[in-house]
């Protein structure tokens, strides 16, 4: 597995960027971050909400 870390100083605080290459098809990550029981596995403290329009 392959792993970068870039952090960046921006005008009001930080950047991080993580990037992580997986031994895992792109529908198996997919399907492990947007469905809350198996995100538990990876992340215990992480939930999935419903989405919601962002606007002024």
């Amino acid at each position: 597995m392959m792993m970068r870390a870039e952090i960046t100083q921006q005008d009001e605080g930080y950047k991080a960027v993580f990037e992580r290459t997986l031994d895992h098809n792109t529908d198996s990550v997919w399907n492990m971050l947007t469905d809350n029981s198996r995100l538990a596995q990876w992340f215990d403290e992480l939930r999935i909400g419903e989405a919601e329009k962002m606007g002024n």
